[in-house]
């Protein structure tokens, strides 16, 4: 593994790139938008975002596949695909949400919501944010944000969005057509002070997605010990779990937390992030914020269990 990493790191430097050329085309975060699965990223994004602007200081958030940004959960696209899966994730949650006004949502559930419906301009969520869209509504005027979209017409789309996420261009954020793993998976000499980096890259190629991710995970940890890292990734397996739990330890990172929630869906019913070098007290905070979605979003029309876990590698 350490000689991998290694081979990885020189490809970087050198500015070769070891992926397919069709690299994050095949992949579009529409498939999930959403859905459960989304409803638990986002959910803890926001808990994190929460943590990073109770401090004065500025920070710096990266999402390394930001997508599109927003999406249009009725557009003939997403209807095409004919997966409906925010029937059972945002639109279930949201639904319940307005349904029982006593209903004393956890701080971060509610804020999750509270911007789909102020974005939306009402409780009827259509337009879906992405981890960019949530993000760019916590940035304040002295923070800033680095997009990374390597697809040329999502990252057009993404610029288009972003227009109307900051109308008045008065947030620093910039959108780069680039790989984020060969631009981050090197040296990080301009990165200082506080960040929070997402990294939610395509399952496929598994092997060589997880091998690169993990580069990156060492390259922010060596480069940029400030940061807190969230990396996405996919529940295949038990056997495909212990396999990564293993390999992130062998990367000897400190504080390492893995947050995981497994639904009874058909496609992707399972997800996990890790969170490197997380807030302190976010471990309890996202037991109470997972305990909460899990009890909302159980038992949908296409669900027959959500149960999440929180725990320590």
């Amino acid at each position: 593994m350490g000689k991998a990493l290694e081979l990885i790191a020189k490809l970087s430097v050198d500015g070769i790139d070891a992926f397919p050329r069709d690299y994050g085309y095949g992949y579009d975060h529409q498939e999930q938008c959403g859905g459960i699965m989304d409803c638990f990223k986002h959910a803890v994004l926001v808990s994190l975002l929460e943590e990073m602007v109770q401090n004065s200081s500025p920070f710096t958030y990266i999402d390394t596949h930001a997508a599109r940004g927003i999406y249009d959960l009725e557009s003939q696209e997403i209807a095409r695909m004919l997966l409906q899966r925010d029937q059972d994730g945002v639109h279930r949650l949201s639904d319940l949400a307005l349904e029982r006004p006593n209903l004393h949502l956890h701080p971060s559930i509610n804020w999750y919501l509270s911007i789909l419906h102020c974005f939306n301009n009402g409780p009827s969520v259509r337009y879906y944010l992405g981890s960019p869209g949530l993000a760019v509504k916590w940035l304040r005027p002295h923070d800033n944000a680095l997009l990374f979209e390597l697809a040329e017409p999502v990252h057009s789309e993404l610029q288009r969005n972003l227009r109307l996420l900051d109308p008045e261009g008065q947030l620093a954020i910039e959108a780069l057509q680039k790989n984020s793993f060969k631009h981050l998976g090197a040296s990080l000499p301009k990165f200082c002070g506080r960040g929070l980096v997402l990294m939610d890259p395509p399952a496929e190629p598994w092997d060589q997605v997880v091998a690169w991710s993990l580069q990156v995970l060492k390259s922010l940890q060596q480069g940029w010990p400030g940061c807190c890292v969230v990396y996405w990734y996919p529940c295949l397996g038990v056997q495909e779990n212990n396999s990564l739990y293993h390999r992130v330890r062998d990367l000897k990172l400190d504080n390492v937390l893995v947050v995981e929630m497994n639904a009874g869906t058909r496609l992707l019913g399972s997800s996990g992030v890790f969170i490197v070098n997380p807030p302190h007290g976010l471990a309890e905070k996202l037991k109470k914020v997972l305990l909460q979605l899990d009890d909302l979003l159980d038992r949908g029309p296409n669900v027959s269990h959500v149960k999440s876990r929180v725990f320590w590698i």
